[in-house]
């Protein structure tokens, strides 16, 4: 048996092992979200033509390096 296989061998007994043995904590029955939210004031969301204005500035692409040749 070459050394790969052993080790290919006995990692996917360990990963076997470990997912049996492993459990997953119970999912609660409600969740409070007070304790997670808080009030958050002068928030600046932009406009999606903002954005994408913003993103047409970054410069064009060039898609020919990106596409691969048949050759």
């Amino acid at each position: 048996m070459t050394p790969f296989v052993k080790h290919l061998t006995i990692s996917t007994v360990a990963l076997a092992g470990l997912s049996v043995g492993a459990q997953s904590a119970p999912a609660p029955k409600s969740i409070d979200v007070s304790q997670y939210s808080r009030k958050v004031e002068d928030v600046v969301v932009p406009l999606p033509n903002e954005v994408f204005g913003a993103l047409n500035k970054l410069g064009s692409v060039n898609w020919k390096d990106y596409v691969r040749s048949s050759s």
